[in-house]
């Protein structure tokens, strides 16, 4: 595991994805937005006005686009114990047996809305996905309506990163023969009509 700042200042008790799932069940983190990440307690962003239109209209996109072997989990968490985390992607493309408990196919894409999280998502949370080699992470930057696109999974680091705007259609690697069309996205979480 990767030293924070953390860790520097004083000692860190860090909690297993089972011990973080109790914590839940038994009501600790009731109308609290937190994930865990490398076994701490990780506060959230509130989610605002944009953030929740990008969610909105990309789970939507995408899963138009779907059979009934593919799902998109919005706003929901991810298991990765190895690595003693359980963030929530703004969202989460899988399997429906992955998601069910019954196979261990690899999650197709995550995605994350960036309105007040960039920083955290471009350091953080890219670097978790990388080493959980998830195929596909997208960072979609609300400010400068773009989508960092991120594959090839190397240790904590990505072996690619393409900058989209509003003019493309994104194809994502494990989804095959579905598109997202970026302005349609963009004008929902500016608010524009199409």
């Amino acid at each position: 595991m990767a030293t924070t700042a953390l860790d520097l200042l004083m000692p860190v008790y860090r909690i297993s994805v089972d011990e973080y799932e109790r914590m839940g069940e038994i009501g600790l983190f009731d109308q609290k937005r937190v994930e865990l990440i490398e076994g701490v307690i990780v506060e959230m962003s509130p989610i605002g006005r944009r953030h929740d239109r990008g969610v909105s209209w990309l789970t939507r996109t995408i899963t138009l686009q779907l059979d009934d072997t593919v799902i998109v989990s919005p706003q929901g968490s991810i298991a990765l114990p190895q690595l003693g985390s359980m963030p929530q992607p703004d969202l989460a493309v899988r399997t429906t047996a992955e998601m069910l408990g019954h196979s261990d196919d690899p999650l197709r894409l995550l995605v994350e809305v960036a309105d007040s999280s960039l920083r955290y998502d471009r350091i953080t949370k890219s670097r978790l996905y990388a080493r959980a080699a998830i195929g596909e992470y997208w960072i979609v930057n609300v400010e400068e309506e773009t989508v960092e696109v991120h594959t090839e999974p190397a240790g904590e680091f990505w072996g690619r990163r393409t900058v989209h705007g509003p003019e493309d259609t994104l194809e994502p690697v494990g989804l095959p023969g579905v598109g997202v069309a970026l302005a349609p996205i963009f004008d929902a979480i500016a608010g524009r009509s199409g």
